[in-house]
């Protein structure tokens, strides 16, 4: 029985029992009957606290009829006012959702000369009533928070379930990485080295595949573990190069670097994580160039005793469309709509989150034919020469969903 029917029920009953039901008490409570019976079928499809919620905005509505039409009833009056006032007294503890009641005329029914007399009769059955809005609210409670368990089981055994897979396919690709490297090293003809070097390709991408997909896993599941120390930011773009001027030479790439004059060469921030977000976007710059080149940019501003350190990737390749552009920090969503397989889909969703961990900021600019320039912004403290080195620290930061969202508090790793 709904709280609409319950309430219109029970006033009607009240009533009729000590003779002072009327021809309009009937016809109301026909009227709540009809009411409650139609809204059942939708009230199944909703979720137990949108339920809640629509029984009582009914049962609101019900008070208010109520009060206009048996305004002259020397009980159901006082009855409407104790219930109103005891939904009021819902306590918030038993229920996860904010409850607003308004009963137009309820101030008139609270003055009103009757309610002394009648009080006991009114606050039982508004007792009653409340009683049973306390067991719905519980109720809920009591799912949300097993459903609740219910999902943090399934994502531990989904983190466990990956950890185990990865090391099954890494194990054997690590064998083959290995036995190609081997091989590469001898002296091969062209037609023999050629077909070696796509398989070692071929088991990179599946090692790098497989570590976007535990990174991203584990950062939606626990956050993202920075260790801070102190490093030299441009020895790490030096390597960061290195590592992948062979890749844009062997495309016809020109790789260009430009690093400020003024960088403070010692700064204190995550250098592994700094140098997996510059490592993501030089390789999909190179990736998705055809010809031209790609350019990193450093650049630094000194604030006090934190470096506001600004890094940018741009490349001449042929842009991202202005619908991919606004959802390319989405998890699964590539920079191109060609039928290829470029990827997870994963390592910008990566960039953003870690990015927002160092509690800085990561955009991209990109036209169709233009190319495309992604910029990090990042503070960094400054390491003076004069002072001591800060202290190595590790922490856990809840890296946020939502894009613009801040990123949470970090806390100290275990």
């Amino acid at each position: 029985m709904g709280l609409a029917r319950a309430i219109g029920s029970g006033l009607v009953a009240v009533s009729a029992g000590i003779g002072l039901a009327t021809l309009e008490d009937g016809k109301l409570a026909i009227a709540l009957a009809l009411t409650a019976t139609c809204a059942h079928g939708l009230l199944l499809a909703l979720r137990p606290q949108e339920r809640l919620a629509i029984r009582l905005h009914v049962g609101v509505a019900t008070l208010s009829a109520v009060i206009a039409v048996l305004a002259r009833s020397p009980v159901a009056p006082s009855l409407v006012a104790l219930t109103a006032v005891a939904a009021f007294a819902l306590p918030r503890r038993r229920a996860t959702w904010a409850l607003t009641l308004s009963v137009t005329g309820l101030h008139l029914l609270v003055a009103g000369p009757r309610l002394d007399a009648l009080w006991p009769l009114s606050l039982v059955i508004g007792g009653y009533l409340l009683a049973d809005l306390g067991q719905r609210a519980s109720a809920i409670f009591d799912a949300e928070l097993a459903r609740r368990r219910e999902a943090e089981a399934a994502s531990i055994a989904k983190e466990d379930f990956l950890s185990n897979v990865s090391h099954e396919i890494r194990t054997p690709m690590s064998g083959i990485l290995g036995m190609a490297d081997a091989m590469l090293r001898r002296p091969l003809a062209a037609n023999v080295r050629e077909p070696i070097e796509v398989m070692r390709r071929s088991a990179e991408a599946v090692l790098t595949i497989v570590e976007e997909i535990l990174d991203f896993s584990k950062i939606s599941a626990v956050g993202i573990t920075l260790h801070t120390n102190r490093f030299d930011l441009r020895q790490l773009i030096s390597e960061v190069i290195a590592l992948h001027r062979p890749v844009a030479e062997a495309k016809g790439l020109r790789l260009r670097t430009q690093i400020a004059v003024g960088l403070p060469r010692l700064l204190h921030g995550d250098p592994g994580r700094l140098r997996q977000v510059i490592t993501n976007l030089i390789s999909n710059a190179i990736k998705f160039t055809q010809q031209g080149w790609v350019e990193l940019t450093v650049e630094g501003r000194i604030d006090g005793e934190v470096c506001q350190t600004r890094v940018r990737v741009a490349d001449s390749g042929h842009g991202i469309p202005l619908d991919l552009l606004d959802r390319i920090f989405d998890p699964f969503v590539q920079g191109t709509e060609d039928t290829e397989r470029r990827g997870t889909g994963l390592g910008l969703a990566i960039a953003r989150r870690i990015i927002l961990a160092l509690g800085g900021t990561i955009t991209a600019e990109s036209a169709v034919g233009e190319g495309s320039t992604f910029v990090i912004d990042v503070p960094l403290k400054v390491v003076r020469k004069e002072l001591s080195a800060p202290t190595s620290t590790a922490t856990t930061v809840k890296a946020p969903q939502a894009a613009g969202a801040p990123a949470a508090a970090p806390t100290a790793a275990p």
